[in-house]
């Protein structure tokens, strides 16, 4: 088994270059780069290598990157930590099949996707929300996962919370929002604080958003100052109670870390893939 680190990064809106060295006994091997942007691209090359097997390796882990950078893979198939999905390549590349794993193992710093049909529930803070207004943990109108969400509606509507960040770097929030009858002078906002006193505003709604869907949101915490008592705070102000906005599964993450496993005919390769603002980066990986 061989070991390899920090072997490129990739940048969104680039083409997609790829050269994984791989180390054999006694020689080194270099597969090509591969520049294709469809999987299309990916399996009707062949490699003059003498290596099929490491040709297709490299496929299947470019189709997986292109996946997580391109296609919003993280939130629709993989939102949360240890979810898992396989798939494989549509046709064998070099006559072996791929078949693909792509584990998400970003480590949840705090969460709650308010199953327990409370305030309290989640890990990981440092107490319960804070509910205002017109708030509730809500069974109805159709949560994003499992059987509850918070429905917050009216002019005064919010729910706050903090967590202990001092000793933590490199996060994101995560979260899925909707907005449903949002009119003229509507808005809900998610805003933070290192301090409950002074207020960030990360990112407003307006009646544009408000088409009644719900939308996956990663938010970048990194350019801010975290603490011991860092606050998170969904606020909306609408003009009547039929003005709603909804949240589920808020979570605090460290950025987003996947484990993808490519096994053809002949090998396993296993990448930790990170994935920060379009960027990816291979920090470690292995093939055997």
């Amino acid at each position: 088994m061989n070991t390899f680190a920090r072997l490129f990064r990739l940048q969104r809106g680039a083409a997609l270059p790829l050269a994984l060295i791989l180390m054999g006994v006694g020689a080194t091997l270099t597969i090509p780069v591969l520049s294709g942007v469809t999987n299309s691209l990916l399996v009707s090359r062949q490699s003059d290598l003498g290596t099929s097997d490491g040709f297709a390796a490299t496929a299947g882990l470019e189709d997986a990157i292109w996946e997580l950078l391109y296609d919003d893979f993280e939130a629709s198939e993989i939102p949360n930590e240890n979810d898992t999905f396989n798939y494989q390549l549509g046709d064998p590349v070099n006559g072996s099949t791929v078949d693909v794993t792509v584990t998400n193992k970003g480590i949840i710093i705090a969460s709650d996707d308010f199953e327990s049909n409370t305030w309290s529930g989640g890990t990981g803070w440092l107490g319960s929300w804070s509910p205002m207004g017109m708030t509730n943990v809500h069974g109805g109108e159709q949560p994003y996962q499992g059987g509850y969400h918070v429905r917050i509606r009216g002019s005064s509507g919010s729910i706050k919370r903090s967590l202990d960040l001092s000793a933590q770097s490199d996060l994101r929030l995560q979260f899925w929002a909707r907005v449903k009858n949002f009119e003229a002078g509507d808005e809900a906002e998610i805003r933070i604080s290192d301090d409950g006193i002074n207020w960030t505003v990360l990112h407003t709604w307006t009646p544009a958003d408000s088409d009644d869907t719900y939308y996956y949101h990663d938010i970048d915490l990194s350019p801010y100052t975290m603490s011991s008592q860092f606050y998170i705070w969904f606020d909306a102000i609408a003009t009547n109670n039929g003005d709603k906005f909804f949240i589920d599964v808020v979570q605090i993450v460290r950025k987003p870390l996947f484990e993808v496993v490519i096994v053809t005919d002949d090998s396993t390769t296993t990448a930790l893939v990170i994935i920060d603002n379009g960027v990816a980066s291979i920090y470690s990986l292995t093939h055997s």
